[in-house]
């Protein structure tokens, strides 16, 4: 039998309290039924304690009460009987619940803010790898390289993706976007910037990189809104073509 010490844990996760488990391990470990005499012995408990947890067994269905003449005995139901009837009564259960409790109501918009690198590589991947449909991406040139990985595995998932880029991509930019869409922030971009809307449900919005990053992740509408916004603009006033008229 496995270690005694881990199977009474075992027990008492399963529910039974640690003389209902000893008792029980006691009654297993013989071919036989048993008296309480003989179980408080196997058990190495005192008599007086073994007949409740007996009475507690026999009520959750782990064990049988076996009269023979004057004496009663006792038997260990097997667990795999035991643990099946504990799964059907138990799904019984949840699905009784799932059927009386109603529905929560819509959940209120998250909103999770956090700091760091590690925290923004985290909260980054976690929003592209469940993108469903579609992704909204504005990045200063090169931060967005931090998720190559994830966004060819979301291309190979067949979502959409656009692209913003924040620094009008001087030169090569850093070649990861697909057809960026050219704006800059001017006075305003002080350190590297990334915005993402994942499915038009979720945006991410990191700044301060690489320095001191700052995240926030979140589900509000208005913000989600304003980011899809500006890609949408974006795309409907491109920037003008100047002809060389030299």
């Amino acid at each position: 039998m496995p270690n005694l010490d881990n199977l009474i844990d075992d027990l008492q996760a399963f529910g039974f309290s640690p003389i209902e488990a000893k008792v029980y391990l006691a009654l297993v470990s013989q071919n036989t039924p048993m008296t309480g005499y003989q179980v408080a012995k196997a058990a190495n408990i005192p008599r007086p304690n073994v007949y409740p947890a007996l009475k507690r067994l026999i009520q959750r269905g782990a064990c049988l009460e076996n009269p023979d003449q004057d004496v009663i005995r006792y038997v260990a139901v097997p667990f795999q009987t035991l643990g099946h009837s504990h799964i059907q009564t138990l799904s019984a259960q949840l699905d009784k619940l799932s059927r009386m409790i109603p529905e929560p109501l819509a959940s209120s918009p998250l909103i999770t803010r956090s700091e760091g690198l590690e925290a923004l590589i985290a909260h980054g991947r976690e929003l592209i790898n469940s993108a469903i449909t579609s992704l909204d991406i504005g990045s200063s040139v090169g931060l967005v390289t931090l998720f190559a990985q994830e966004l060819e595995a979301a291309r190979e998932r067949h979502v959409a993706q656009r692209y913003l880029c924040f620094d009008n991509c001087p030169g090569q930019g850093c070649g990861l976007c697909v057809a960026p869409l050219n704006v800059s922030l001017g006075d305003f971009h002080e350190t590297g910037w990334l915005a993402m809307v994942r499915d038009h449900h979720q945006a991410f919005i990191a700044t301060g990189y690489p320095h001191h990053p700052q995240t926030i992740l979140t589900t509000m509408e208005p913000i989600v809104f304003s980011l899809e916004m500006l890609i949408n603009l974006r795309q409907e006033f491109p920037t003008p073509v100047t002809k060389d008229l030299s």
